[in-house]
């Protein structure tokens, strides 16, 4: 019940916060191309930086990696109020399983969502290839 209700709040929060943000955006053309070509993507982002997350399309079906923490569940949440799916796994906990669900979410067609720089370690910093994790969806990866 919590949770539900500080996801309806967060939910809330960012939306309202969302709108106010201002961004650019570079590369739309190549973007346009490859979702009118129906290529899936997967997203690279960072930990701690995924608020423009939020503002993404929710006509295209997004799956994300989060965290099987407590936070991780509350973004989840928060995410699925956006209209995105989510898959919960880490690089200690249940990450394998998360990785095959999305392999198979992205096969189906959905786009992907991960962050490259785990949650510990360097900020900013890849410790993991997604075209290397996501070779396997035998999709492109862009």
């Amino acid at each position: 019940m919590r949770e539900r209700f500080l996801s309806w709040l967060l939910w809330v929060v960012v939306r309202a916060v969302s709108r106010t943000l201002r961004y650019t955006t570079e590369g739309l053309d190549r973007l346009r191309a490859l979702r009118d070509a129906g290529t899936p993507l997967v997203w690279a982002i960072w930990h701690g930086r995924q608020f423009l997350l939020y503002r993404f399309d929710p006509g295209d079906p997004l799956t994300v990696i989060t965290s099987p923490s407590r936070d991780g569940r509350l973004q989840a949440a928060v995410l699925r109020r956006f209209g995105m799916h989510t898959v919960d796994g880490s690089s200690s906990r249940g990450g394998a399983r998360a990785l095959a669900r999305m392999i198979r979410a992205i096969r189906g067609g959905r786009h992907g969502c991960v962050a490259v720089d785990g949650p510990r370690g360097n900020v900013a910093r890849p410790q993991i290839s997604h075209e290397l994790l996501f070779r396997p969806a035998e999709k492109s990866v862009h």
